[in-house]
């Protein structure tokens, strides 16, 4: 039985530990059009540049600036149809009493995913850092992409060809709260910031804190943006949420100094 799950998680936990990447896994096809975003001379010019490997999402790819000020998040979803190691992975780890990894259908999970980038464009920029949105494959006079991948091989990519978007770069939420020169003003930042949040209508699905924020400029931010929808109805109690979950947090980390 080890030797049987073993051999099932090997293919995902391989990519997982490499995080391999090929321009293929980035050709993202989807039946919705957003609408275009005309890029500035100073984005153009952060385009121009080249990009290294920084890390890698659920749903992207994550290359990081010459300057390192910004990121190229480069999506990527796992189109693969033949899921059949991972779906009998999945029903013995539930035999076993394990809880199972739960996947988005494919179509629902890319639409659900740049739709949350339009979302964090169009009516979220201060608050998530983002500057530049490339949803669609179409011509827009781009530069080509110049990127270097984990094992330091280069590419050139047609932008044309791909869906990506240019954040700027924020630092970590924890490590900022813990080294912090000005405690109490960055954790106003971060209430402050699920208060915009609320009044814009938006929520964030997935509620971990460490990984989907940090300070930009000492100004708390959202930096994964996949999972935002516009909920007003539902902002308010959400947000209640984070900050349940924020004061939790912070007393923990009060006992661990």
């Amino acid at each position: 039985m080890i030797l049987c799950l073993v051999f099932l998680a090997a293919p995902k936990n391989y990519k997982r530990w490499t995080h391999a990447f090929r321009p293929s896994k980035c050709l993202v096809d989807c039946p919705v059009h957003w609408k275009s975003v005309s890029p500035e001379k100073e984005i153009l010019a952060v385009l121009e540049r080249p990009f290294s490997y920084f890390d890698r999402g659920r749903q992207c790819y994550v290359f990081l600036s010459e300057d390192q000020k910004y990121v190229l998040k480069l999506f990527r979803f796992d189109s693969c149809r033949i899921k059949t190691g991972s779906e009998i992975l999945n029903r013995v780890k539930k035999w076993v009493g394990a809880k199972a990894d739960e996947e988005m259908p494919f179509r629902e999970n890319v639409l659900k995913t740049l739709g949350s980038c339009a979302l964090a464009y169009n009516k979220a920029k201060e608050q998530t850092g983002v500057v530049f949105i490339h949803l669609n494959l179409e011509e827009g006079g781009l530069p080509t992409l110049k990127i270097k991948d984990r094992l330091g091989r280069s590419f050139e990519l047609d932008p044309s060809r791909y869906r990506f978007v240019l954040q700027k770069r924020a630092d970590g939420f924890r490590e900022t709260l813990l080294h912090s020169q000005n405690r109490e003003a960055d954790i106003a930042s971060y209430r402050t910031l699920l208060k915009e949040l609320k009044a814009l209508g938006l929520v964030h699905l997935d509620r971990t804190m460490g990984r989907n924020f940090g300070y930009l400029d000492g100004k708390a931010v959202l930096i994964d943006i996949g999972d935002l929808v516009y909920l007003p109805d539902q902002a308010e109690e959400e947000m209640a949420h984070f900050e349940i979950r924020f004061q939790s947090w912070l007393e923990k980390m009060e006992k661990e100094k």
